[in-house]
């Protein structure tokens, strides 16, 4: 009666199709019982990385917040001129840091929102690379990097300058921040068939073999968590990936650990749409 009830059996169902079926629903319950465990380690480990990344955030603003303030205050009692111009040039370096950090958040936070409210307009990127490296011109000169341009004449595309600035300029600090003292940078940009490319490799540490699939996954950074050795807050290159691929572009990694990565943007010189277009 019960089974009947359950399950609208008929009495006339013989014994082994009833056992077939309680084999069957009690297969279904394992089953459930499963997915039900994959959904609570899921959980877990999104509320581990919300809680990886507001800390991580949260240190990483405080830091140049700190040097800047530190800074400044020496600078007030400073009397020789060229010391007080050094130690607030120093300082303003902490707060362009800390308004960079502001802004890769706030772009991470629209893109995973599902915000699509950027404008798009005729760029050229070559323009966004010299204009992203200019604002890293004293760090590089402080570690003695050299960089190689190799700006060909490249089309105009449809795109949104700031976002493509971001990724350009994410991916120039990872290639000072993980190079070595007095190493090199090749920025190249160049157009093949119907894509423009834009290459932007270093001499640097490399990423190993391990780390290299998990590049592109949210909060992997290039070191590891409990060394912490580079600052950063974990989003960079996926930030980075979303860009390019809300442009209809793709992009690759190639690394040696120890010798340097090059990382590689292919952008369609047309996109699916233009400006005006619904």
């Amino acid at each position: 009666n019960i089974l009947s009830i359950m399950f609208g059996f008929n009495k006339e169902l013989k014994e082994k199709e009833i056992a077939n079926l309680l084999v069957n629903f009690i297969a279904i319950l394992f089953e459930l019982e499963i997915i039900y465990k994959k959904y609570l380690e899921n959980l877990n480990k999104v509320n581990e990385l919300k809680t990886f990344l507001v800390n991580n955030i949260a240190h990483e603003m405080l830091t140049p917040i700190t040097i800047a303030t530190n800074l400044l205050k020496i600078s007030l009692d400073e009397k020789d001129i060229e010391r007080k111009d050094y130690l607030i040039e120093r300082a303003y370096r902490s707060i362009i840091r800390l308004k960079n950090i502001v802004e890769k958040v706030v772009k991470f936070v629209e893109f995973f929102r599902g915000r699509d409210v950027f404008d798009f307009e005729l760029i050229n990127l070559n323009d966004i690379i010299l204009i992203a490296l200019k604002e890293y011109e004293t760090i590089i000169n402080e570690r003695n990097i050299k960089v190689r341009l190799k700006l060909n004449k490249i089309s105009d595309m449809f795109g949104n300058f700031s976002m493509l600035k971001l990724a350009i300029r994410e991916l120039i600090d990872n290639a000072i921040k993980f190079n070595r003292l007095g190493g090199e940078i090749l920025i190249e940009t160049k157009e093949e068939e119907d894509n423009i490319i834009v290459k932007i490799a270093d001499t640097g540490i490399g990423i190993d073999k391990d780390r290299m699939e998990k590049v592109f996954d949210l909060l992997t950074h290039l070191e590891k968590y409990e060394t912490k050795k580079f600052p950063g807050i974990g989003i960079g290159l996926i930030l980075v990936k979303t860009i390019v691929e809300y442009h209809n572009g793709k992009i690759s990694i190639k690394s040696r650990e120890n010798y340097g990565t090059e990382v590689s943007l292919t952008f369609p010189k047309k996109l699916k749409y233009e400006i005006g277009e619904e």
